[in-house]
């Protein structure tokens, strides 16, 4: 009877290999014991073969449940190496495919007792000794990739913008008339990078009325997703309290050319579709006392409210 091909021996074999974090620059690692195919007491990372019809997404999520005992959280694709090394006297070709996964620290565990020694966590400059044979190779092909920071700029990223209602005695809101847009908006702008929600309000007012006003209570947040030419975004709108009267401001004759006090039901039409839909929450919020969160996904008008 013919014996069956062996993977990695008789052709090329594919495996899924990963490194395991905690977001907070430690490694998990596993100690191979005398269950393992090879290389027992040594220290590795992790992984295992693709086998006929299963995805590597899917062989991913299974091996670590399977050694480490929990789930992925979130992975990024490292790249691919080429391992050509002799065991057993015969020479074996396996194509790795090299992932760095997060996952839970406080979830992990050595899933496998009957194959691994022991688990442990690890920074990069203090991994033990001694390591799995083509461990130092996938260290020195990624190392500039498994430094945390790497795992964030990988995340996804959503535009955020803050805005302002500033009301007068009679309870009647702010608008301006901008030169750049043909509707009228309230002050505030986009949040730039490692700037808070309530920083962008304050500076952005400062920016446009020249008035340094107490900003603290968020009224509405809102969830958009991306619609049309429109990206994902969330949009603050914080409560910036009451002024007397016109003269309180400074515009400043670039960007603003005009402000009124209007009601919230007068300023709907004369503002954009995207600020109108969410003025009701914003005049509630107020009247309650409360911060309000809405989400809109497929439409303008929010789908959801809380």
């Amino acid at each position: 009877m013919d014996q069956p091909l062996k993977k990695g021996e008789d052709y090329t074999g594919i495996a899924v290999v990963y490194m395991c974090h905690d977001g907070r620059g430690n490694f998990l690692l596993n100690k191979r014991g005398s269950g393992a195919r090879d290389e027992h007491h040594r220290w590795d990372c992790g992984g295992g073969a693709l086998e006929l019809h299963d995805t590597v997404e899917g062989t991913l999520k299974k091996e670590i449940k399977e050694e480490y005992g929990t789930e992925a959280i979130g992975y990024t694709f490292l790249g691919f190496r080429d391992v050509h090394r002799t065991q057993g006297g015969k020479p074996t070709h396996w194509i790795s495919l090299d992932f760095k996964v997060l996952v839970n620290r406080e979830m992990a565990k050595n899933g496998e007792p009957h194959k691994f020694d022991e688990v442990g966590w690890f920074t990069l400059e203090k991994f033990p000794e001694p390591l799995h044979s083509q461990f130092p190779f996938f260290l020195e092909k990624y190392k500039d990739k498994l430094s945390t920071g790497d795992y964030y700029r990988s995340l996804p990223r959503k535009r955020m913008a803050s805005g302002v209602i500033v009301r007068n005695p009679k309870g009647e809101m702010l608008v301006l008339k901008t030169t750049y847009k043909d509707h009228w908006e309230i002050p505030g702008g986009v949040v730039e990078e490692n700037e808070s929600p309530r920083r962008a309000a304050i500076r952005e007012t400062k920016e446009e009325l020249g008035l340094d006003l107490p900003i603290d209570a968020c009224l509405v947040t809102h969830y958009r997703a991306a619609q049309g030419a429109q990206d994902e975004n969330i949009m603050f709108v914080f409560d910036g309290g009451v002024i007397e009267d016109i003269s309180a401001l400074t515009l400043d004759g670039k960007e603003i050319s005009e402000a009124r006090f209007v009601s919230f039901a007068d300023a709907a039409p004369l503002v954009g579709d995207r600020l109108a839909s969410r003025l009701p929450a914003c005049e509630r919020a107020l009247k309650e006392k409360r911060s309000i969160y809405l989400e809109s996904i497929e439409n303008i008008e929010p789908s959801f409210e809380s």
